[in-house]
């Protein structure tokens, strides 16, 4: 019985969107409404379209270099980019600077 090559590349996506769920999962249990905080991000239009950028550029890259079967990695990357450039942004509470400088 053949796998096929896709099987390893989707073993590896999954079990990292695993851990990534495992994390929301366990944050939210701690403070209810941080899954929908940590992951509002996507709902943006900065947000998805970091996420769609980020996810064609890496896919056509990863295409041509490693072939169609690294594709879920390339999702995965995309998606970990725009969670890093356009993530949940910290706020103060009202009244309090934004950093320490501007005090």
């Amino acid at each position: 019985m053949n796998a096929g090559p896709y099987v390893p590349a989707l073993l590896g996506t999954a079990v990292v969107a695993a851990a990534l769920a495992i994390r929301t999962a366990v944050g939210e249990m701690r403070r209810p409404g941080s899954a929908r905080e940590a992951w509002a991000f996507l709902r943006t239009r900065r947000g998805l379209f970091t996420f769609l950028a980020a996810t064609c550029g890496l896919g056509g890259v990863v295409r041509t270099t490693a072939g169609p079967e690294h594709l879920p990695w390339a999702l995965l990357a995309g998606l970990l980019t725009a969670h890093l450039l356009a993530g949940p942004q910290v706020r103060p509470p009202r009244g309090q600077p934004r950093r320490s400088r501007d005090r």
